[in-house]
This record gives C-alpha cells, sequence and structure tokens, in this order.
C-alpha cells in the first residue's frame, strides 16, 4: 500500500461542513530518515507529535454531524500543515524542550516535505467539492 498523507472518511456524506484535523497522527513516513526522527517513542506519544486524542474526536463529530472529515496521517514534527511555508516553525528542530534530531539538517528537506506532506492536505478539501 503507497503512503497517503491524509485520510479523507465519508467523503459521500451529505453535511455542507467539512472537518478537518490536521496534528490526527503522529507517523513519520518511511522516506523521512527511514521513518524515524531520533525522538523517543515516549516523545512521539506527547502533544509535540500530535494532539492527542484529535482524531477520534473529529472522526465521531464527522459521524454526528454525517460530514466529511480530512485528517492528517503524518507528525507535526515532519511538518506542520497549519504553517505558512516560509514559517520558521514549519519544520521544527526544538519542541517544547525536545530536541528532534532527525530535522537538524531540515532547512534543505523543507522543499520535499511541502510537495510529499503538507500541499496535499491543504489541497484535499478540493476532492471532496
Amino acid at each position: 500500500m503507497t503512503y497517503q498523507p491524509f485520510e479523507i472518511i465519508g467523503a459521500e456524506r451529505p453535511a455542507r461542513w467539512l472537518l478537518a484535523c490536521d496534528h490526527a497522527a503522529n507517523t513519520v513516513p518511511s522516506f523521512v530518515n527511514g521513518g524515524d526522527l531520533g525522538v523517543t517513542p515516549e516523545n512521539m506519544a506527547r502533544h509535540i507529535a500530535y494532539d492527542v486524542g484529535a482524531a477520534g474526536l473529529t472522526r465521531a463529530l464527522a459521524e454526528a454531524l454525517d460530514a466529511p472529515a480530512i485528517l492528517s496521517n503524518f507528525s507535526r514534527l515532519v511538518i506542520d500543515p497549519n504553517r505558512g511555508e516560509d514559517d520558521p516553525t514549519l519544520l521544527m528542530k526544538l519542541c517544547d524542550g525536545t530536541i528532534i534530531p532527525g530535522n537538524r539538517h531540515a532547512d534543505a528537506a523543507i522543499s520535499g516535505a511541502i510537495a510529499c506532506q503538507a500541499g496535499p492536505v491543504k489541497r484535499a478539501p478540493a476532492t471532496l467539492y
């Protein structure tokens, strides 16, 4: 199966609302440092890597509202889809006191991360309407 940077649930649902959860997962895709940013599992389970519980809440709200939802499928430590392409916090080297070793050479990787991760998530709503 090919990696997808986002998941769409309920694309056929009729509601006029679209829910988005852009910090839904703590996944580090295999093409990013072999799937490892050098951060401990304990830190990858914290808020620095994703919004804990946000995916479940989004799924429940989407079901209750009979609405579609788009959920990101990568950690905010890989790239933060909430940020503009020129934002210095787009790709973090230090987050909440935790060093992100896999991002130490991040400047060279930003354009690839935008193309593979954040860009598709930002374009995903257009696939529904």
